[in-house]
């Protein structure tokens, strides 16, 4: 029977033995499992620059196709303004219940703006009643007309509501007042309405209509030479003070933009006031009336006054 000493001798050499075998192990296959690991991670990491700038030409390839695809099949949206999209009527089918509007109404300029005959390329465009505010920069609704010899002032209207087609050019002068021309009062900043010039041979102001177009003027680039060009002169208007200066009918289609232009053929004529939208007291307007029987319209149309 083995003593305590011979007991602890034997287990001393089988744990020495076995830690040399499994070093020895080790040691053998832990060089080959290095360099496995390490040639693996040098393969990877020469693989991944390739891969990830092949994938970045993939993918700008791919969006500059799908751009150009973009732009060559596609439809091309109209840019610019929305005013030059179509006005479909807001009363479709209501001409089969109700055969005319009796009440007529008054239509206020949707652009007012000067030009030069002197100064062709000259752009009259501004705001000299705008003010600041502590609510913000605030431009007012009034709007200049001036008319001489050498200006003249262009005039566009939006024509609105149905059955209403007859229409009716007004300047109307009230009585002669102490207000001067685009008075502004000082401490509410408004507008003091009624001041005007009418100065030498207003007699004979010269109404012309414009061409139509589908867009509004653009005052902010208005010229005298690229305004509409003249059709035909709708009145000479003898505009006198306390009276409404009225021109002959004309036919106005619902939705569509009506043109004119003011011209004084004297050198010593003047016409000069600042107007508010919705005073019919003074101001350049159109009186829309009910609408003209078939027969009438057939009747300016052959006139040569429908456009």
């Amino acid at each position: 029977m083995l003593s305590v000493n011979e007991m602890l001798a034997f287990l001393k050499r089988e744990t020495t033995t076995s830690y040399q075998t499994v070093r020895s192990d080790d040691i053998e296959e832990s060089p080959n499992t290095s360099v496995l690991d390490v040639s693996s991670e040098q393969r990877t990491s020469r693989r991944h620059p390739k891969t990830l700038i092949i994938s970045l030409l993939v993918c700008a390839f791919a969006t500059v196709a799908n751009i150009f695809l973009a732009f060559s099949t596609s439809p091309q949206v109209p840019r610019g303004s929305p005013d030059g999209l179509r006005r479909p009527s807001t009363y479709y089918n209501l001409s089969r219940l109700v055969d005319e509007v009796s009440e007529p109404q008054y239509n206020f300029p949707l652009v007012l703006a000067q030009v030069s005959s002197v100064q062709p390329d000259k752009v009259f465009f501004g705001d000299p009643h705008a003010y600041d505010s502590f609510r913000g920069y605030i431009s007012p609704r009034e709007t200049e007309l001036l008319v001489t010899s050498d200006v003249s002032t262009i005039v566009q209207f939006r024509m609105h509501s149905y059955g209403v087609e007859r229409c009716v050019f007004v300047v109307s002068v009230p009585t002669a007042n102490n207000v001067s021309v685009g008075e502004v009062d000082n401490t509410t900043h408004l507008f003091v309405p009624g001041g005007y010039e009418l100065h030498g041979d207003t007699g004979a102001v010269e109404l012309w209509k414009l061409q139509s177009s589908s867009n509004p003027l653009d005052p902010q680039r208005l010229t005298y030479r690229n305004k509409p060009k003249r059709e035909y002169m709708l009145a000479s208007m003898n505009i006198l003070v306390g009276e409404d200066t009225r021109t002959r009918e004309f036919f106005c289609g619902e939705n569509t933009l009506q043109t004119f232009e003011m011209v004084c053929p004297w050198t010593n004529c003047r016409i000069h006031w600042w107007q508010e939208k919705g005073n019919e007291s003074l101001g350049a307007m159109v009186l829309q009336l009910p609408t003209i029987a078939p027969a009438d319209k057939v009747a300016l149309e052959s006139e040569g006054h429908v456009h």
